[in-house]
């Protein structure tokens, strides 16, 4: 378990106090603003059948978004930011000393999509944050949360996907390819709809492989089949299923430059505090450590460690 003395907050780093404090205001705050938020969205859907109150139903549409805003999202954001300023860096620490974090920081949206895993779109919005970067072995990575917004105005067609959520994690591969190799799913990305196409890139050639699991999954894509046969060895063709099944389906993978560049479908949050855990409660930090590890553990599970190509 983590103790407290490690994640022992300074003055400089923040208060701890204020930091709680934060907290149970936000909590006493959502509260009474979820329900009222809940009867408010109960008024709007039954006025809006009823004549001549196009007022009531305005005014309580404004009231709810007032609550959602000034009651739960401020509140909650101010509590999750504090935290992380002053807790974060200690908690990646604590799960490896290797690793720096960066709580204002993400991938660049340029630098996402160079990996050619997801297509550019101008009817989605991109945003990145909690960004960790360091080395896991003799492995360099850096990983984050990574948000795609739909921010279409007409969301009520059929077919129109929701937003998705993921950790984008990238890694040295110790091999300057030749080529650009893709590891793109059959299935959905994770549990909600696909908005993109296993065919990132439809010219491209495919790569049939002799492994009937992982053919079930994915479809691969390569600019030089030989290259992608070495680097898909039937070992790492295993690791990659196996990997898959534990994130739920949906996962992609480009091998390119000199990186592996990986997307796992996020369930859930990534590396947020739990606003209904007292932050001196060590769970807080356990929780949180074990998230980092987690993704940490793709470089042994992929291992990456083993250096059997050289760059040159």
């Amino acid at each position: 378990m983590v103790q407290s003395s490690d994640l022992h907050i300074t003055r400089e780093s923040g208060d701890l106090h204020k930091i709680e404090k934060a907290r149970i205001r936000f909590v006493r705050l959502s509260r009474f603003g979820s329900p009222l938020v809940k009867f408010l969205c109960v008024v709007c859907v039954l006025t809006s059948f009823l004549p001549f109150v196009g007022f009531i139903t305005l005014l309580a549409a404004v009231v709810l978004v007032l609550v959602q805003i000034f009651a739960i999202s401020l509140p909650q954001r101010k509590f999750r930011k504090s935290f992380k300023a002053a807790m974060g860096e200690k908690i990646v620490s604590q799960a490896s000393p290797t690793l720096t974090y960066y709580p204002e920081k993400g991938f660049e949206e340029n630098y996402f999509y160079q990996a050619n895993l997801f297509k550019n779109s101008s009817t989605w919005s991109f945003r990145s944050e909690d960004l960790v970067a360091g080395s896991h072995g003799e492995t360099l990575l850096k990983f984050a949360e990574v948000d795609l917004i739909n921010t279409s105005e007409n969301d009520s067609i059929i077919g129109s996907p929701e937003d998705i959520s993921m950790i984008f994690f990238v890694a040295d591969f110790h091999k300057h390819f030749k080529g650009e190799t893709y590891v793109l799913p059959k299935k959905s990305f994770g549990k909600k709809m696909n908005p993109f196409k296993v065919e990132i890139n439809p010219g491209l050639p495919k790569v049939k492989l002799e492994n009937t699991e992982f053919h079930q999954q994915f479809e691969v894509q390569s600019t030089d089949e030989i290259e992608a046969r070495y680097i898909l060895s039937l070992s790492m063709l295993e690791r990659i299923s196996t990997l898959n099944h534990q994130h739920g389906g949906g996962m992609r993978l480009a091998f390119k430059d000199t990186c592996i560049w990986i997307a796992l479908p996020l369930q859930g949050e990534f590396f947020e505090p739990n606003e209904k855990v007292s932050v001196h409660d060590e769970r807080q930090g356990d929780s949180m450590v074990e998230e980092i590890r987690t993704y940490l553990a793709l470089v042994d599970e992929l291992n990456l460690n083993t250096r059997i190509w050289s760059k040159a």
